[in-house]
């Protein structure tokens, strides 16, 4: 499971970015997972014996500045870690990779690398992170001076494996491995920023396989984009925006020659932004939420579409009580549910909001919103379901600077906990769900900029 920061824009309490996690491979990766043994083993019952919102163990990374950001999350299939990568700043705004390794089950730190490739007194950017199915291999991607620059690492060591800058790209922005292992795929803006440039690499050795483009309407690309590849294995979707006219950009190409399938574009309620895209567990589906701005305040706008044909299945608009921002969506590993969240504005306060739609018609299940301990409001972003289907979990950062995570139940809506962690002044929360045991990890920034701000990781019994 990953989740990801995919980029800013403007909007009210626009603190955090949005953020994916994709959960279709979640009941195939649980079921090979190797059967744990020894002290892993121990710590596997204690996540799921402990009560729900206990706090397992936290961490820190300090990086090598004053600074350091995650962008990105990702837990390893088998369960046992959990991979961060962002960027820390050396000086005077010059900006390394860096990657970290947890031990998902005590959080002790496995490794850490920090990542350049250019001119010294220019950034490199870690955007994304995933995990090979296998769970031994690494993939990082981001922007470098040279290109779009994405890194293999040996899962338990941290040594690289391969490294590839490419100048088709700018910047890269996210990632996605083939269910058998064998490729990853790589998307971000191509030259100039004008259009988005998606490449397969042989996971093995990083030989490029196949590179597409897609300049849409106008020839302009706008956020940042994002991959999902299917869980059979036949293609891969990327989804962004065109600029001019607003409107969400959905494409589907094949895994293999990477020749695009079909191109659909969404234009919701007026001028939209889509955040985040997830395909369903039997390859069938993908569905695409983000904003629709056609009223006087923002809605969520999410959009499903037959995965083979691009035909669109259903739409549907969520409206805060004032403003409404999603971030984050989910499917249910049973395909029967989808779960979106984000942030809303009403009466002076903002908080998360979290609805459930019925995969197959679009139909609302339930709406959740949670104003932070005491009402002191926030913003969620990231959204992800237990390994059995049970219970949907949310993160994100209360108005008071902290990490506000609870959960609910999948099927009724019912808040099952909440958990604060308060250290100073944190922001920019993300998550992720070990595949194998009921457990959540959480990471954003924290810390006062005089002293510092650093990764600061967070594992909760789910």
């Amino acid at each position: 499971m990953k989740s990801h920061v995919t980029g800013a824009r403007t909007g009210f309490r626009r603190a955090v970015f949005p953020a994916l996690v994709v959960t279709g491979l979640m009941a195939a990766t649980a079921a090979a997972a190797p059967a744990q043994a020894g002290p892993a083993a121990v710590t596997h019952a204690a996540a799921a014996s402990a009560p729900a919102g206990t706090r397992l163990w936290s961490a820190q990374f300090h990086g090598l500045g004053l600074f350091s950001q995650p962008q990105a999350m990702a837990a390893s299939p088998d369960g046992s870690a959990v991979f961060v990568t962002g960027f820390t700043t050396v000086r005077s705004n010059h900006d390394r990779y860096a990657t970290v390794g947890y031990n998902a089950l005590t959080g002790a730190k496995l490794w850490r690398s920090i990542f350049h490739r250019g001119p010294a007194l220019r950034n490199s950017i870690g955007r994304d992170v995933v995990v090979s199915p296998d769970s031994a291999k690494v993939f990082v991607t981001g922007s470098t001076p040279g290109g779009i620059g994405t890194v293999a690492y040996d899962a338990a060591t941290g040594a690289k494996l391969w490294v590839v800058v490419t100048p088709a790209g700018v910047a890269g922005s996210d990632l996605a491995v083939s269910p058998d292992g064998a490729r990853l795929y790589v998307t971000g803006f191509g030259p100039g920023e004008q259009s988005y440039v998606t490449l397969a690499y042989s996971a093995t050795s990083g030989a490029l396989l196949w590179t597409s483009t897609f300049a849409g309407q106008l020839g302009f690309g706008d956020h940042t984009p994002q991959i999902v590849a299917s869980p059979d294995g036949s293609a891969v979707f990327v989804r962004g925006d065109l600029g001019i006219p607003g409107r969400f950009a959905t494409i589907r190409y094949s895994a293999a020659t990477g020749a695009r399938l079909w191109a659909r574009l969404f234009k919701g309620l007026g001028d939209s932004v889509s955040e985040a895209m997830v395909v369903s567990p039997d390859s069938s589906t993908v569905f695409v939420t983000g904003d629709t701005f056609g009223r006087a305040s923002p809605a969520y706008a999410t959009v499903a579409y037959a995965a083979a044909t691009g035909a669109q299945r259903w739409a549907r608009y969520d409206h805060g009580p004032a403003e409404a921002l999603v971030h984050s969506i989910a499917v249910k590993p049973d395909g029967t549910a989808v779960f979106i969240t984000g942030e809303i504005a009403a009466s002076e306060r903002s908080g998360y909001s979290t609805v459930a739609h019925d995969a197959a018609t679009g139909d609302r299940l339930w709406q959740q919103r949670y104003f932070g301990p005491g009402g002191a409001g926030g913003f969620g972003s990231f959204a992800g379901v237990s390994p059995d289907g049970s219970a949907v979990y949310v993160t994100g950062t209360t108005s008071t600077g902290h990490f506000g995570t609870l959960g609910y139940d999948s099927a009724t809506g019912a808040q099952l906990w909440s958990a604060v962690y308060r250290p100073a002044q944190c922001a920019s929360a993300l998550g992720a769900v070990n595949p194998t045991t009921p457990e959540i990890m959480v990471t954003g920034t924290c810390g006062a900029p005089v002293n510092g701000q650093n990764y600061v990781t967070v594992a909760y019994s789910g």
